[in-house]
């Protein structure tokens, strides 16, 4: 009896459910093809310069894209 067993962390997904998740975004006809490119080119990268790439990309874009919504919706006086 093999007693290596070791527990998932929580929030670690399987190598089959990550690939499954990737070969739906890759497949799905509503899904960007910004996105696309961006999982693909990822996919071939150090996983390390990949996250800090995402911590990166999602302070940028989330705070410009946060402005911008509160810029369109603060010019719009809705009295």
């Amino acid at each position: 009896m093999n007693n290596s067993f070791e527990p998932k962390k929580p929030g670690i997904k399987t190598e089959s459910a990550m690939e499954r998740q990737i070969s739906f975004v890759l497949a799905h006809p509503g899904m960007s093809a910004w996105l696309k490119t961006a999982l693909s080119d990822a996919l071939h990268r150090d996983p390390i310069s990949v996250l800090n790439d995402l911590e990166i990309l999602n302070l940028i874009l989330r705070n410009r894209s946060e402005m911008l919504i509160a810029e369109k919706y603060s010019s719009h006086d809705p009295r």
